[in-house]
């Protein structure tokens, strides 16, 4: 009896070694893969937008981007979109920029092929490229200009209103702005 006892400790105990082993192996391919992604996809159908590990979902979302880098925006739920973007403002927040003298109006400005390029768009995904060009209010109006020098007569803390209509027609819009991360000394390692 004493044989068997032992048998039976050996064997649950390998039993439990080769779950601990498989168990790990699964989390270490979920961790290391998209699977877990892909799971996701499969239960949550919901028109949605990813950036940062952040999931958006609704009309308005407030986003700050990094300038010096490359965003990626992930889009899910829907088999296809278009993106539109128009400045964010309002009848009472709208203002006046000059150029040579002339006044116009920030919300008459299509400002879409601007933020997000052609070549950034993909058909699960969209770059905002803030490495070589700044998002800088005043920067992509003298853009718009072919550099000439500009006054703004106002402003606005998220300036593009980025509009994310998936093929059933539902919207997210994304309130976006550039934002300069500055690196601290004590933070800076050799």
């Amino acid at each position: 009896m004493n044989g068997k006892k032992k048998f039976s400790l050996k064997s649950a105990f390998s039993a439990f070694v080769f779950l601990l082993v498989v168990f790990l192996a699964v989390g270490f391919i979920f961790r290391y893969t998209k699977a877990g992604d892909k799971i996701t996809d499969i239960f949550d159908t919901t028109f949605r937008i990813e950036y940062d590990g952040t999931t958006y979902k609704s009309t308005e979302n407030k986003i700050l981007v990094r300038c010096g880098q490359r965003a990626k925006f992930a889009v899910k739920g829907c088999e296809s979109y278009k993106i539109q973007v128009t400045p964010n403002v309002t009848p009472e927040t709208d203002f006046t920029y000059s150029v040579n003298g002339q006044e116009y109006l920030y919300s008459t400005e299509d400002l879409t092929g601007l933020i997000i390029k052609t070549d950034d768009i993909f058909y699960d995904c969209f770059y905002i490229d803030c490495t070589k060009n700044s998002l800088f209010l005043q920067d992509i109006l003298s853009y718009v200009w072919g550099g000439e020098e500009m006054t703004l007569n106002g402003t606005v803390a998220y300036p593009y209103k980025i509009t994310v209509t998936s093929n059933n027609g539902e919207i997210i819009n994304l309130i976006v702005a550039c934002a300069v991360v500055e690196i601290e000394p004590e933070h800076i390692v050799f």
